[in-house]
């Protein structure tokens, strides 16, 4: 989608300012439950080689990410599942441009 799209961009962009080691698209799938995955959107390796799981939303009017029930549930139990591995919702703003929410025991799901 365009979001997803915007969001490649942007991961290019910090690659090449040194902020980004590498990232894929949907390139890490994680087993939650029996029947039941979570396949982020992408996989980000950061300067500090860190690995960092983003998930792209929307964003509403107010400026705040758009996350289905369904989808913030799952985000929530591989946050407590995979307490090792930085799991960031972010969503695009026309005024701010790219906001990002940590999910888990780092950030303020």
């Amino acid at each position: 989608n365009s979001n997803e799209q915007r969001m490649h961009a942007e991961l290019l962009r910090l690659q090449e300012a040194g902020e980004v080691r590498a990232f894929w698209f949907e390139g890490i799938t994680l087993n939650l439950a029996p029947r039941t995955t979570l396949t982020v959107d992408f996989a980000v390796v950061t300067k500090d080689d860190l690995l960092e799981l983003w998930e792209v939303k929307s964003g509403n009017a107010k400026g705040k990410p758009f996350v289905m029930d369904d989808a913030n549930l799952k985000m929530k139990v591989a946050a407590a599942k995979f307490p090792h591995i930085k799991l960031v919702v972010v969503w695009w703003h026309k005024s701010y441009g790219f906001q990002r929410k940590e999910i888990g025991n780092n950030g303020d799901d």
